[in-house]
């Protein structure tokens, strides 16, 4: 008897302190620095935002050719954070395009360069050798489509990035100055 009694009390105990418990909604907790947004743009409809994220995820297979291009367009933010991002996105993203696509991407990385002069040689430091090289091979192709006409010429197009390039270091200076000479070269090669 007292063991049933026991057993009751038991179980009457454990019954009062779950029946007790507040039925509340589990709280979303945001990281300080970018959880929100993460939410926001991973439940937003594909935009860049989110193929980006998604390519830096490992998850490239879920992105369509034509957000990689969105990416691209994307590349002259103001936003120096998803400057970065797009880049680094970009030039991971890059090889699943066919060759016109790759070619509509010149003007838009072409202007990359040109106005983020230090971030490019930073980003193109971390990338693979076939990487760097087509991304050198389609700013090559913008350097000849913006001296064909002569009136603009690859000393024209350094001194505008060198302009862009404010706090720059002789190092990168000179980075600027020998990879345009490189792009210069391959047109002629």
């Amino acid at each position: 008897m007292k063991k049933i009694q026991l057993y009751l009390i038991c179980f009457l105990n454990w019954f009062l302190i779950f029946s007790s418990c507040k039925q509340e909604s589990f709280e979303t907790i945001y990281s300080e620095i970018d959880g929100k947004s993460y939410l926001e743009d991973m439940t937003s409809p594909m935009n860049a935002r989110k193929a980006t994220r998604l390519i830096l995820e490992n998850k490239l297979e879920q992105v369509s050719t034509e957000n990689i291009l969105t990416i691209a367009d994307s590349l002259i933010t103001q936003d120096l954070e998803w400057r970065k991002m797009y880049f680094t996105a970009f030039s991971t993203a890059i090889n699943q395009l066919n060759e016109q696509q790759k070619k509509s991407t010149g003007p838009s990385l072409f202007s990359f360069f040109i106005r983020n002069p230090s971030m490019y040689k930073s980003q193109i430091a971390q990338l693979t050798l076939e990487n760097s090289d087509l991304l050198l091979e389609l700013i090559a192709d913008q350097v000849l489509e913006s001296t064909q006409d002569e009136q603009i010429t690859a000393n024209s197009i350094i001194n505008v990035t060198l302009e862009y390039c404010k706090g720059c270091t002789q190092q990168e200076m000179d980075f600027i100055v020998s990879y345009v000479r490189l792009a210069e070269k391959l047109i002629t090669d």
